[in-house]
């Protein structure tokens, strides 16, 4: 018990800090204030933000880093008055402010993304909040120069999925897909070394922007929100491009997410009927094993070219469920 009461101590002491911090780097000059506009961005940030406006000044002071060239956040019809200090944030001439109506994260991520011009674009959330220091960014970046392939890189969760043996013999209301977290080990999110994984849960959600684009970018049918971050991934594998997780030392969770503090009564719909429709896509390629076999040769691509075989006759991966398992990946 007092391990778990200073865990929880130390996690608000943290947030407070970043927080006060966010203020005190606010109150600076702001250098890109001076910056000519950059026609070419390197990395763009995108914020998604409902009424956190108590988390706003911490987050954008996280994004005010060298390697970030461009910050646009979408402002998705908040009443806290968050919307009224963001252009007090926001002041160089890559900083952008979006205003939206309550059209929730899938379709407000779509458009902010067709707006941005940076060669990698963070897709962030108002619930959590960036180190200060940047270096999650600088990562990222050598990571995508590392890995050509690399369409999607994770901050937050790497899933693997499987398929529910047997299936649920009901309507369309029961989940066929269950999942395992990679970097969890006894409930706890746990840091690992950069790895490929099937899936990524957003956020911190890294993407090369062209390579998206010319995958379709965000699928609006699983708007208003939910599984479309699944669904980009899984896209990118079968395309022959690359997902993958590394660890940040972001603050999650910061404020009950938007989602479930004011629509609590969507949520579950909208899982179920989001899970389905990636069953209906990928059930067969997730039972056969295909994003698993993937996964395994872009991690060891030496095996992959000995043992062509591999490729073409990928194992049965599904996992026996004694007891109802929706799978609903975390969702804010």
């Amino acid at each position: 018990m007092l391990q778990l009461a200073m865990k929880v101590v130390n996690r608000w002491r943290r947030i407070y800090h970043l927080q006060r911090h966010g203020k005190q780097i606010l109150q600076r000059p702001d250098a890109s204030t001076q910056a000519p506009y950059n026609e070419k961005p390197r990395v763009s940030a995108i914020v998604q933000l409902f009424n956190k406006r108590q988390n706003i000044e911490a987050i954008v002071a996280g994004l005010l880093v060298p390697a970030i060239d461009e910050i646009i956040v979408v402002d998705d019809g908040s009443s806290d008055g968050a919307l009224e200090i963001l252009p007090r944030l926001l002041t160089g001439k890559n900083h952008f402010i979006i205003r939206s109506n309550d059209i929730f994260e899938i379709r407000s991520y779509s458009r902010a993304l067709d707006f941005a011009r940076g060669e990698i674009v963070a897709l962030l959330q108002d619930d959590d909040i960036p180190p200060p220091d940047g270096a999650w960014v600088t990562q990222a970046l050598d990571l995508f120069d590392r890995h050509p392939k690399l369409a999607v890189l994770g901050g937050r969760d790497g899933l693997e999925l499987k398929l529910r043996d047997p299936l649920p013999q009901s309507d369309e209301s029961t989940n066929y897909i269950a999942y395992r977290a990679v970097n969890e080990k006894n409930g706890q999110r746990i840091d690992l070394p950069f790895r490929f994984v099937e899936i990524i849960n957003r956020a911190p959600m890294l993407v090369r922007r062209h390579t998206i684009q010319q995958l379709g970018g965000i699928d609006n049918t699983f708007a208003p929100f939910q599984c479309d971050d699944v669904d980009l991934c899984l896209r990118a594998w079968k395309a022959g491009f690359q997902v993958g997780l590394y660890s940040t030392a972001f603050v999650r969770d910061v404020g009950m997410g938007g989602m479930r503090l004011f629509n609590p009564e969507k949520m579950a719909p909208q899982a179920r009927k989001n899970w389905r429709i990636i069953y209906d896509r990928y059930g067969k390629d997730i039972a056969d094993g295909y994003f698993a076999a993937r996964v395994a040769e872009a991690s060891n691509p030496q095996r992959a070219k000995e043992d062509p075989q591999s490729r073409n006759h990928p194992r049965k991966n599904t996992v026996t469920a004694p007891r109802e398992e929706a799978a609903t990946a975390a969702s804010r």
